[in-house]
């Protein structure tokens, strides 16, 4: 499981806008209300490679402790 979260960290932090709605655009998981919320988002202003969950803030508390 904590091999997991750090991939799903990994992606987070790296994930473009492009790859975002690349990724939205093929979700199973969302309905299309929201995949049009999204897409509406980050269609203006942001340029294609701009990374919008590169912060810790986005992705910090998600993290494995313990043994």
């Amino acid at each position: 499981m904590a091999i997991a979260l750090r991939e799903s960290q990994l992606w987070l932090r790296s994930l473009t806008v492009k790859a975002l709605r690349e990724w939205v655009e093929g979700s199973k998981l969302l309905s299309s209300k929201h995949k049009e919320e999204i897409k509406k988002q980050y269609k203006r202003g942001y340029k294609q490679d701009y990374q919008p969950y590169e912060k810790p803030l986005y992705w910090a508390a998600f993290c494995a402790t313990g043994q």
